[in-house]
């Protein structure tokens, strides 16, 4: 309903930014066909708009690909929102997409590449003072180590477990474990 009266009233910008929000919306309740399309027929118009609009643009479609299964297209739109997002010094936005491209890594197990990402999203948010952030991408970092079977990456793991825990992050403290 937004987006019909902000595009009835000329309001094109929010009009676009409402569509988006519908397909990440249609995204989250499984209907990711209809999401892509929504999130597609207004990209660019967000695009357009600025490169921080187009950061979140590129985000959101990735969670869309990677619900879909579709791990390349995913890579490829959140390497896009880390790019536009570090052009614009917003380090957080960039942390944040790498942090997820480490995530889609570690679910495609190319542990190198999740490695890789987590180190570097970690040492983003640990600079911003995102301490909360961090542990997430601690403990992304250390699934790699996993996944990659290094020594001690259960003591890790362990150690990281207990500060998610201590952080009041529960959930990834149990995956930790």
């Amino acid at each position: 309903r937004s987006a019909a009266l902000a595009r009835a009233n000329g309001l094109d910008l929010l009009a676009a930014k409402a569509s988006h929000n519908l397909g990440y919306l249609l995204m989250l309740e499984g209907d990711l066909p209809r999401a892509m399309r929504e999130m597609d027929a207004v990209a660019p118009v967000l695009v357009a708009e600025s490169p921080a609009s187009a950061a979140v643009n590129y985000a959101d479609r990735a969670q869309v690909m990677l619900a879909a299964g579709l791990f390349r297209e995913a890579d490829e739109d959140l390497a896009r929102a880390a790019a536009l997002s570090a052009a614009i010094r917003r380090a957080q936005d960039e942390a944040e997409a790498e942090l997820a491209g480490a995530r889609v890594a570690l679910l495609d197990e190319r542990w190198a590449d999740a490695h890789r990402l987590a180190g570097r999203a970690h040492r983003r948010f640990a600079r911003r003072g995102a301490t909360g952030w961090a542990l997430l991408a601690a403990h992304a970092r250390v699934a790699a180590a996993v996944g990659r079977a290094e020594r001690a990456a259960d003591l890790r793991a362990a150690e990281v477990a207990l500060l998610l825990e201590k952080a009041g992050l529960d959930d990834e403290a149990r995956r930790a474990r």
